[in-house]
């Protein structure tokens, strides 16, 4: 394996070996408390094998990439750049953003107002898209956590009560 092939894959190794732990750890859980835990690490160990059979350079990588990444490059970092330190700086500040945004105003409004903000203005996808797919994705996890599992989302700071 060449040095820049295991550069590319290091962090999903490093997130399989942290994703190992996390799912140990949730498996000596009581009945009721595991569930989310280990089907939460059961998914991102899916992903996280995904990534690594999209690192190659065999059919199925290339499918995989085109498929789920979006990418027009044959192989990550051939044909293409490498993201400049100013935008590496951004997408860590989209996340600071968001975990900002939802200790302060909690979940239900931070997840639209950020899928939004970003799809539209980093992503430069139209208005009307950004908004549908952030008003879904808030209907979908507000079904999923607060009807169907039953769970309070965190409301934020200010309507939360703690203010």
């Amino acid at each position: 394996m060449t040095p820049s092939r295991l550069k590319g894959i290091a962090p999903t190794l490093v997130l399989l070996a942290l994703c190992a732990v996390y799912y140990a750890t949730g498996a000596s859980y009581g009945a009721a408390t595991r569930a989310i835990p280990l089907a939460v690490c059961a998914v991102t160990i899916l992903l996280l094998g995904l990534d690594l059979l999209s690192q190659g350079d065999g059919r199925l990588s290339v499918l995989l990439r085109r498929a789920l990444g979006g990418a027009r490059a044959l192989r990550p970092g051939a044909g293409g750049h490498e993201a400049g330190v100013g935008r590496e700086i951004a997408a860590f500040a989209w996340i600071a953003a968001f975990a900002l945004l939802a200790v302060v105003l909690g979940f239900y409004i931070s997840i639209p107002v950020y899928v939004i903000a970003y799809l539209r203005l980093h992503a430069g996808k139209p208005l009307a898209t950004a908004a549908l797919i952030g008003l879904v994705l808030t209907g979908v996890l507000y079904l999923l956590f607060a009807v169907l599992l039953g769970y309070d989302i965190f409301e934020g700071l200010v309507f939360g009560g703690y203010m």
